[in-house]
């Protein structure tokens, strides 16, 4: 019985084909626009990359220069506790961690802004 209600619902089912120029226009419409996302994804991840790498290079040579000035940064802090600021509060073994801290965080700024601005310029080249 259930064979034969499925029988009568698909002997009834008449599809309206559509002509072969019809799909093949289609079809061509479609694979274009896929090509136009992967070329954009392709323009895109390029992009980043090189972003990346500028932020990279900035972020390691901050972080070179920030380092080589650790001693200056350590001595300026430690003045700035004996003046009664508030880094008064610092124990002189915190003085190292504290300058260590402002250098990554300066490094890290750095690394991002170069990456932001990197983008920026090659979004205007476009």
């Amino acid at each position: 019985m259930e064979d034969d209600k499925l029988k009568n619902i698909f002997s009834e089912y008449d599809p309206d084909l559509q002509s072969d120029d019809m799909f093949m226009e289609r079809l061509h419409r479609n694979l274009k626009a896929i090509e136009s996302v992967r070329q954009n994804t392709r323009e895109l991840r390029r992009h980043n990359r090189l972003a990346v790498v500028a932020a990279a290079i900035t972020g390691f040579v901050a972080g070179v220069i920030l380092t080589v000035s650790f001693p200056y940064i350590s001595a300026y802090i430690d003045r700035l506790s004996m003046t009664g600021s508030a880094f008064a509060l610092l124990r002189p073994e915190f003085i190292q961690v504290f300058a260590y801290a402002i250098i990554g965080l300066a490094a890290t700024a750095l690394s991002y802004t170069a990456y932001d601005l990197t983008l920026i310029a090659i979004r205007k080249k476009l």
